[in-house]
């Protein structure tokens, strides 16, 4: 082939291919858009009688509402207090009249039993455990022995 004749075929090419991409651009333009939007159904919720909203704690703990009907969940909720949580999630007994099953030693480490800061840390652990556990006075025992101070 000559040169001329290549020249002639790409110009032909090109020209083809010019009016193959007006003719799709055009159909494209003229033809309606459709668009599918997708969209999660949305989860029905249901309040409870009393009022609480769907998945809160009502006002008379334990109770939480699930999809409409109260459910017991101390874990969450919590218990009127003084009351213990049971594992059923209901509440019952009285914080104070549940025997413990053990006894807790504070041993003073690297203090005297009588060191003011010894005494105070020792309140503090038993403050936390009386809000956590149904433990009496009595379920505590300091240790009259100093021991010496714990190795690294």
């Amino acid at each position: 082939m000559r040169r001329g004749q290549i020249t002639v075929f790409i110009i032909l090419g090109l020209f083809f291919v010019i009016i193959v991409a007006l003719t799709l651009y055009i159909n494209e333009r003229q033809q309606p858009v459709l668009q599918v939007v997708h969209e999660r159904a949305p989860i029905p919720t249901k309040d409870c009688e009393d009022g609480t909203p769907d998945g809160q704690c009502s006002a008379e703990r334990p109770l939480r509402c699930v999809s409409g009907v109260m459910h017991p969940v101390c874990t969450d909720c919590g218990c009127p207090t003084n009351l213990l949580c049971n594992v059923d999630g209901t509440c019952s007994g009285r914080a104070e009249e549940a025997a413990s099953n053990f006894t807790i030693y504070i041993i003073p480490i690297g203090y005297n039993v009588t060191d003011r800061e010894f005494l105070l840390r020792a309140e503090i652990i038993k403050t936390i455990l009386f809000a956590n556990f149904p433990l009496k006075d009595s379920d505590f025992v300091v240790v009259e022995k100093t021991l010496p101070q714990a190795q690294d």
